[in-house]
């Protein structure tokens, strides 16, 4: 019995909130908000931080490794929220 494909194609996200963009353990299926994907272009490591639901808890545990691809993803996903953010409160005080 072939497996339910929207299941194959669900996704978590466990990243950092990025606002407006992204929520941490937010669970996507068949792909990601338009949002979510210009981020991804601007930084393609977020794509490494959408994992399979039965890979969440590893991924997470990887988190704690500094060197892990996964937690150099994360750390980027925060300098670029915070960016984001920074130049958001920026224009907002034009």
């Amino acid at each position: 019995m072939p497996k339910n494909t929207a299941v194959q194609n669900t996704k978590v996200y466990i990243g950092p909130t990025i606002r407006g963009t992204a929520v941490q353990g937010a669970v996507y299926s068949n792909g990601v908000p338009p949002k979510f994907a210009a981020a991804m272009k601007e930084l393609p490591a977020l794509a490494n931080l959408l994992v399979s639901p039965k890979d969440a808890a590893y991924e997470m545990e990887k988190l704690q490794e500094k060197s892990s691809a996964v937690a150099i993803c994360y750390q980027a996903a925060q300098e670029y929220a915070a960016a984001k953010a920074a130049a958001k409160m920026k224009g907002a005080r034009r």
